[in-house]
């Protein structure tokens, strides 16, 4: 799960062009994939369901070539990921916290 999405955001900055935010997620990539990975073993089937859709309307506006829609898209499909990875870790730490 954690690896298709890296291929999918490689395919995304490839086709942008952009050098320097390809070097800006490689070297975010280690951190980006803990979060996928930990998040993904706490997600729904409805939110997974959800994610892809929203991945597909990210491809479907750059297979239309439209800069500023899939931008619009990647925003707020991080901003989604962000809120989730925040709940998910924070429940990591109470669950720790219970433990200690």
């Amino acid at each position: 799960y954690a690896e298709l999405f890296n291929e999918f955001y490689d395919i995304l900055v490839k086709g942008a062009g952009n050098d320097v935010a390809r070097r800006i997620l490689g070297s975010l990539r280690a951190r980006v994939t803990y979060l996928r990975t930990v998040t993904a073993a706490r997600t729904s089937k409805t939110r997974t369901r959800e994610t892809v859709q929203l991945m597909k309307a990210i491809a479907a506006a750059a297979g239309q070539r439209d800069g500023e829609l899939v931008a619009s898209r990647c925003r707020a499909f991080v901003e989604r990921s962000a809120a989730f990875a925040f709940k998910v870790l924070a429940e990591l730490e109470a669950e720790q916290r219970e433990d200690a």
